[in-house]
């Protein structure tokens, strides 16, 4: 179980979803397989970033709902 992200990681983790909803390339990165490519832009502890990696999404509103469960943390 991950440590509870703080409010700067609680921040990146949200504009990362903002962002996969305004900006086509970047949704089809995160979902195609480009993902760590497209999360160096944003300062993530490791162990947040590792959970991000790990998530197994199909399509947007999985990755959003997964990406909700670690805001929650």
């Amino acid at each position: 179980m991950l440590a509870n992200p703080s409010f700067v990681a609680k921040n990146q983790l949200n504009a990362i979803v903002t962002r996969a909803l305004i900006d086509d390339d970047f949704k089809a990165g995160i979902l195609n397989g480009t993902r760590r490519q497209k999360l160096e832009e944003y300062p993530l502890p490791d162990t947040i970033q590792q959970a991000v990696l790990e998530i197994k999404a199909d399509d947007l509103n999985h990755f959003i709902f997964k990406m909700h469960e670690l805001l929650r943390l």
